[in-house]
């Protein structure tokens, strides 16, 4: 899975050091910046000399209301993080400020 971004560009190298024979994979989705990610996906594709398999599933688009895809933050009350009506982005969100100060 090549995405673009820094962690999936260190698997690759890993993978070419590792493995005689290495492809990567990038799965379109709908995201709001895929557009970017697809090209530097494939610059780092043809500067290792590997193909990049890309697979189409922006139809999830048209199915999904996650924020990855929207690029609308949801507004969460007061309310629903007393009773505990939030999703694991929020915690997750939470977790990644907290442990910036750290």
């Amino acid at each position: 899975m090549l995405s673009g971004g820094l962690d999936s560009t260190v698997a690759l190298k890993w993978a070419k050091i590792e493995y005689d024979k290495v492809e990567a994979v990038m799965i379109l989705y709908g995201a709001k910046d895929e557009k970017i990610s697809l090209k530097c996906a494939e610059n780092i594709s043809k500067k290792e000399k590997i193909p990049l398999n890309v697979i189409n599933l922006d139809f999830l688009r048209k199915i999904s209301r996650s924020s990855i895809i929207t690029g609308k933050v949801p507004h969460i009350r007061e309310a629903d993080l007393k009773n505990k009506v939030y999703s694991i982005n929020c915690r997750m969100d939470r977790n990644a400020k907290k442990n910036k100060g750290s």
